[in-house]
């Protein structure tokens, strides 16, 4: 990230992919404007299971790493 925004400090970029709560902030710091999850947040298996307490849980954890 750091190696990206050095020469485009003007545009704003977005990370996305293997975004994980551990390393979400990591990400913000070295220039991100945002982070997009996928699977990290939204497991299909956890969909179809109806664990949506889970879902909820480490979307909560991204918040929390991101404030």
């Amino acid at each position: 990230m750091k190696a990206l925004k050095a020469p485009l400090k003007h545009i704003p970029v977005s990370a996305v992919g293997n975004i994980t709560v551990d390393n979400c902030a990591d990400f913000i710091q070295a220039g991100a404007v945002g982070v997009g999850v996928g699977g990290s947040l939204v497991s299909p298996l956890l969909v179809k299971e109806g664990h949506f307490d889970k879902i909820t849980a480490t979307a909560r954890a991204y918040r929390e790493k991101l404030k």
